[in-house]
């Protein structure tokens, strides 16, 4: 049984590595070593790493998740895999997090340019630093119920493998 799961973690990240290979080949994003964004006059750094582990850990989760329902928690190793992907993601979109929640300390404060004798209005100044803070606050509330969302399921895991441990060392 063990040998089986080893041959689905090798195909799951042989497929991650395939995919990832077809994303950053295809669209020349091998050249850079980051992604920057350029928010006003500030430049925010995400490692190519991260984005490697999640598009990775997320194709390893979804096929695991099908798995672990798909044989209703039964094998150990199989849940043992697939907490330790949702631990790995929980931790992704925690540093995913920070450097959202770092744009929005960002955006919090703002100067006006041009200035406000050249006659432009303000009030659709306001509603633009408004709506630009309003969208990385929704970005970042997503991300809070994903970890919140990931926890729980991880619990669950955890539960249901600790019964199942429990029943196969009684038998």
């Amino acid at each position: 049984m063990i040998k089986k799961e080893v041959f689905w973690l090798i195909g799951s990240l042989i497929l991650a590595f395939i995919f990832n290979y077809m994303i950053y080949h295809f669209t020349k994003l091998n050249k850079i070593a980051a992604f920057n964004l350029n928010i006003y006059d500030t430049y925010f750094v995400i490692p190519k790493y991260l984005i490697t582990f999640l598009i990775g850990n997320s194709i390893l989760f979804c096929i695991y998740i099908i798995r672990t329902i798909k044989n209703r928690f039964n094998n150990i190793t199989s849940n043992v895999i697939l907490m330790l992907s949702s631990f790995l993601l929980i931790i992704i979109f925690n540093k995913l997090g920070v450097i959202i929640e770092s744009i929005i300390q960002q955006n919090s404060g703002w100067t006006i340019y041009p200035p406000l004798s050249s006659g432009i209005d303000i009030k659709q100044i306001e509603l633009e630093a408004k709506l630009k803070t309003n969208t990385f606050n929704t970005i970042s509330y997503l991300i809070l119920i994903f970890q919140t969302l990931f926890i729980i399921f991880l619990t669950y895991c955890g539960f249901k493998t600790g019964i199942r441990f429990q029943k196969n060392k009684q038998q």
